[in-house]
């Protein structure tokens, strides 16, 4: 019965944490987007590497991204997109402009 109970509190705080502060970009977010998930490719205008940035803020994160590099995208607000570029042993995820991708089709 603790268990159901403690399970229970954990997703009503989950829950209760995203509506909070809606602009987080977190790769434990994009399971709950399931249907909204876009493939994208970087098309900045230059060859330098994009940087990362986290939760709506202007500090840069940890990776950046290059022209061509494929990225998931779970969301999109005002002008930016919550990114996932997952690699072989890490992954890089945070916001970056909208404009400096293309969205696929499908």
């Amino acid at each position: 019965m603790r268990t159901i109970a403690a399970f229970t509190l954990f997703i009503l705080m989950s829950a209760a944490s995203r509506a909070a502060e809606p602009y987080l970009c977190r790769n434990g977010y994009f399971p709950a987007a399931a249907g909204q998930i876009r493939l994208a490719t970087v098309t900045t205008p230059t060859a330098q590497p994009l940087s990362f940035t986290q939760d709506w803020i202007t500090c840069p994160g940890d990776g950046t991204v290059h022209r061509g590099d494929r990225l998931l995208v779970a969301e999109s607000h005002d002008g930016k997109s919550c990114a996932w570029h997952p690699r072989r042993f890490s992954d890089d995820l945070g916001w970056l402009p909208s404009v400096s991708m293309t969205m696929s089709a499908t």
